[in-house]
C-alpha cells in the first residue's frame, strides 16, 4: 500500500510554556481486594514493598503519587501507623471487603521516596473532622515535639516526611462520596480546612474539588477565601471492547478532554485573579465488558494510544495543568501488572517511559497538515458518571498524526513525538525547522508500533531509515500504523 504524506515545522524559537514533570503521575487507592492494586500490587499482605515492582517503576518513571480517592473519605489515617500487628483492621464502606492497614501513612512515603516521587495525600473530608486531618499534617510535616511528632519518631522516623500536596476533599460533588455537598457549603469547609493548613504548613500544596460540570466549579470559585494551588478535576476514556468503531472513539477522545480543559481554564480565569493550574488527579482509559467495568482486562495497544494523546493535549495546556495522576499505577488499569507470574509491562508502560524520558520541559509551537480517516459512527456510547460524554459523535473524521514539539531549557535539544493513529496506513512525515538550521542533526528516531488496536505489547524501534531532502529543507520519516515516534534533534550553532 502506498503510504500518505503529512508534513510538519517546528518553529523551535516560539515557546508555548513550561511542562511539568507531574503530568505523568500516578495514583493509588485501597479498592476491591481481588483488582490488587496495593496488596499484591506494590506491598506484599503485610505491607512490606516488592523490590520488583519498585524497581520497574523508578525505571519507568513517577514524579509523583496520589494516595486517596474514594475510600479518603472513610480512612482512619491512625490505623495504618504504628506495630503492623497491633493495627487495626477496617471494612472498606465504599469498595467493600476489609482493610488490613497493613500499608499505611509511613509504607506510602516509603514507597514514594524509593520511587522519587512527590507524595500527594487526600485527606478524609467525608468522616472525619478538621482536627483529625491537621494530627495527619503533623504527623507527615511537622518538626516539633508534640504527640503526633512522637509517634512518628516511635515508628522509625526521625525527621518530617514534608509531603508537599494535600487535598481537600475528593469528588465532593457526587452523591456517592461522604463528602457531598453543595459547592458552596464546599467552599466554606476547603476555607476552613486550608486556613489550619497553612498555619500549620505554610509550604503545603493545597487542591481544591473541581468538576466538568461548570456549574460547580462558578459557585467553588466564587467562594474560595482561600487560595488553592491546584483546581482538581477527574475525567475518563471509555474502551467499550468488542463493540465496533470503539477504537475510533477511543482515538478521539482526548479531543474531548481538550475541550474540557479549554472550559475548565475559561472558569478559572473568570473567577480569580492569580494563576490557579488543574490537576487531572484521576483519569485513565477503563475497560467494559457487556456495560461492566473490568479492571482485570489487559491493556493493549489501543490504550496506549490514548493516553500518548491525553499527554499531547495536557504539553499543549502547558502552565494551565501542572498535575495529573493516572488510575491506577499497578495492576487494575495499570501501565505495570503484577501477579503470581510475575511482573508484566504494558504497552502503557512504554509510553510513559519514553514521554518521560525523551520529551523536554519547554513546548513549542508547531504546525501540522495530515490526512484523515473517516471515524465509525455506530458505537453506543454511554454517559459517563463524571458529566464528560467522551463519544465521537459529534466528529466525522479524525487526522491520521497527532504532534507536539518540544525543548530543553538550553534550546538546543527538540523532541517530536508523533502517534500515527490509522489501523492500517503507513505515513510518510515531511518535517522541517523554522527558522531553517543548516546543521541540525537527527540523533535519534525510536518508535513503538502495534499490529492491532488490541495488541498487548509494543515493537519498539530505534534504528529508523531518515530521508533528507535538500531542495526542501526537510527530513522524512515513516510512521508506521498504531505508532507512536519520538524524534530527536540536535541544533547546533552555525558559527
Amino acid at each position: 500500500m502506498t503510504p500518505l504524506n503529512a508534513r510538519a515545522t517546528i518553529y523551535h524559537e516560539k515557546v508555548l510554556g513550561r511542562i511539568d514533570k507531574k503530568i505523568y503521575g500516578q495514583y493509588m487507592e485501597f479498592v476491591e481486594p481481588d483488582d490488587k492494586t496495593v496488596y499484591g500490587g506494590v506491598c506484599d499482605d503485610e505491607g512490606n514493598l516488592l523490590p520488583d515492582v519498585i524497581d520497574a517503576l523508578a525505571e519507568m518513571g513517577v514524579p509523583v503519587v496520589r494516595f486517596g480517592g474514594n475510600f479518603a473519605d472513610v480512612y482512619r489515617w491512625q490505623d495504618g501507623i504504628g506495630p503492623k500487628d497491633q493495627r487495626r483492621g477496617q471494612y472498606n464502606y465504599y469498595w467493600g471487603g476489609q482493610e488490613s492497614n497493613k500499608f499505611g501513612t509511613d509504607e506510602f512515603l516509603t514507597l514514594c521516596e524509593a520511587l522519587g516521587a512527590e507524595s500527594f495525600i487526600n485527606i478524609n473530608l467525608g468522616s472525619a473532622g478538621l482536627l483529625d486531618a491537621l494530627s495527619w499534617l503533623e504527623y507527615c510535616n511537622y518538626d516539633g515535639d508534640t504527640y503526633y511528632t512522637g509517634l512518628r519518631k516511635a515508628n522509625g522516623r526521625q525527621k518530617p516526611w514534608n509531603v508537599p500536596i494535600w487535598g481537600i476533599g475528593n469528588e465532593s460533588w457526587g452523591n456517592w462520596e461522604a463528602s457531598y455537598s453543595t459547592p458552596e457549603v464546599y467552599a466554606e469547609r476547603f476555607n476552613q480546612f486550608a486556613r489550619y493548613f497553612k498555619r500549620l504548613d505554610p509550604d503545603a500544596k493545597l487542591v481544591a474539588v473541581g468538576h466538568t460540570d461548570q456549574e460547580w466549579n462558578e459557585k467553588v470559585l466564587a467562594g474560595l477565601e482561600v487560595q488553592p494551588d491546584y483546581f482538581s478535576v477527574h475525567m475518563y476514556g471509555h474502551s467499550i471492547i468488542g463493540q465496533p468503531g470503539n477504537y475510533e472513539q477511543l482515538m478521539a477522545a482526548p479531543l474531548k478532554f481538550d475541550t474540557e480543559f479549554t472550559r475548565v481554564k475559561e472558569i478559572i480565569a473568570q473567577y480569580v485573579d492569580y494563576p490557579l493550574p488543574i490537576a487531572l488527579d484521576e483519569w485513565n482509559v477503563r475497560h467494559f465488558r457487556d456495560n461492566k467495568l473490568d479492571r482485570k482486562s489487559p491493556r493493549q495497544v489501543q490504550d496506549a494510544l490514548f493516553v500518548a494523546g491525553i499527554f499531547h493535549v495536557m504539553q499543549s495546556h502547558t502552565e494551565a495543568i501542572q498535575m495529573a495522576n493516572y488510575v491506577f499505577m499497578v495492576n487494575g488499569h495499570a501501565p505495570l501488572l503484577n501477579s503470581e507470574a510475575g511482573i508484566t509491562k504494558t504497552p502503557l508502560y512504554d509510553v510513559f517511559s519514553l514521554y518521560q524520558k525523551l520529551c523536554h520541559s519547554q513546548a513549542i509551537q508547531y504546525e501540522l497538515v495530515s490526512p484523515e480517516f473517516k471515524l465509525n459512527k455506530n458505537l453506543n456510547m454511554e454517559r459517563v458518571r463524571h458529566g464528560t460524554n467522551l463519544s465521537s459523535d459529534d466528529l466525522d473524521s479524525l487526522p491520521h498524526l497527532d504532534i507536539r514539539a518540544t525543548k530543553n531549557t538550553l534550546g538546543d535539544q527538540v523532541t517530536v513525538s508523533i502517534i500515527n493513529r490509522s489501523q492500517t496506513d503507513d505515513v510518510t512525515l515531511a518535517l522541517q525547522l523554522d527558522p531553517y538550521i543548516e546543521n541540525a542533526e537527527c540523533t535519534s528516531v525510536v518508535q513503538i508500533k502495534g499490529d492491532s488496536p488490541s495488541d498487548l505489547t509494543f515493537t519498539k524501534s530505534d534504528d529508523l531509515t531518515v530521508n533528507t531532502n535538500a531542495e526542501s529543507s526537510s527530513r522524512t520519516f515513516d510512521l508506521a500504523p498504531l505508532s507512536v515516534t519520538f524524534i530527536e534533534l540536535t541544533l547546533q550553532s552555525q558559527a
